[in-house]
C-alpha cells in the first residue's frame, strides 16, 4: 500500500475534506467525534441509538437493518469489541453479528471506538492507497491495511481521523 499523493498534503486533503460534505453531514460527524465517540469509549460500548448515528454517517442504507438490533445486544457484541482483552480478529469478527453491520460499518465502530487506533476500510481509502478493491472483505487485507495506516499516521505525526479524511478526499476528487 502507497497513497497516491504526497504527504505533505495531507492538511490541505483533510481540510477540503469539508467541502464535500452539507451542513447535516458535517453537524452528524463533529456529533460523532466530540460527544458520541468519547462518551462509548468511557463507557466501553455503543448504544443501539449511536449505532444507528454511526450507520447515518457510514452508510445510510443500511439503516433499517441496524434498526432491527435490540439495545441490549448492541451493548453486548460492541463491549467485547471495543474490549483490551480481545484479538484484532475477535474485534473485526464479532461485529458483523449485528444487522447491518459488515466490515465497513465494523470500521466505523473501532474507528471511533479506539482513537488513534483503527482506520475505516472504504473502497476510497483504498483506491487512495492503490489496493485493489476485494470482492469480500478478509481479515489478510483488515490487518495489513491497519498495520499500514497505524504505521504511516505514526511517521507523518496525524491522527488517524486526519489521514482517514484525507485518504477520502483524494479519491472523491481523483477517482
Amino acid at each position: 500500500m502507497e497513497p497516491r499523493f504526497d504527504p505533505a498534503d495531507i492538511a490541505q486533503l483533510e481540510e477540503r475534506y469539508w467541502n464535500h460534505a452539507n451542513a447535516a453531514q458535517q453537524e452528524r460527524e463533529r456529533h460523532i467525534v466530540e460527544q458520541l465517540a468519547p462518551a462509548a469509549r468511557q463507557r466501553q460500548h455503543f448504544t443501539l441509538a449511536h449505532l444507528l448515528v454511526l450507520a447515518q454517517w457510514k452508510s445510510p442504507r443500511t439503516v433499517p437493518s441496524v434498526e432491527r438490533n435490540r439495545d441490549e445486544f448492541v451493548r453486548e457484541v460492541t463491549a467485547l469489541a471495543l474490549s483490551e482483552e480481545v484479538s484484532e480478529e475477535m474485534r473485526i469478527k464479532c461485529l458483523p453479528l449485528l444487522h447491518g453491520v459488515q466490515w465497513p460499518v465494523a470500521s466505523v465502530i473501532l474507528h471511533f471506538g479506539f482513537e488513534d487506533r483503527y482506520p475505516i476500510l472504504d473502497f476510497r481509502a483504498l483506491w487512495s492507497l492503490q489496493e485493489p478493491q476485494p470482492q469480500t472483505y478478509e481479515l489478510d487485507l483488515w490487518t495489513r491495511y491497519t498495520d499500514f495506516c497505524r504505521q504511516y499516521i505514526a511517521e507523518h505525526g496525524v491522527s488517524m481521523r486526519v489521514f482517514d479524511r484525507a485518504l477520502w478526499t483524494y479519491s472523491k476528487e481523483n477517482q
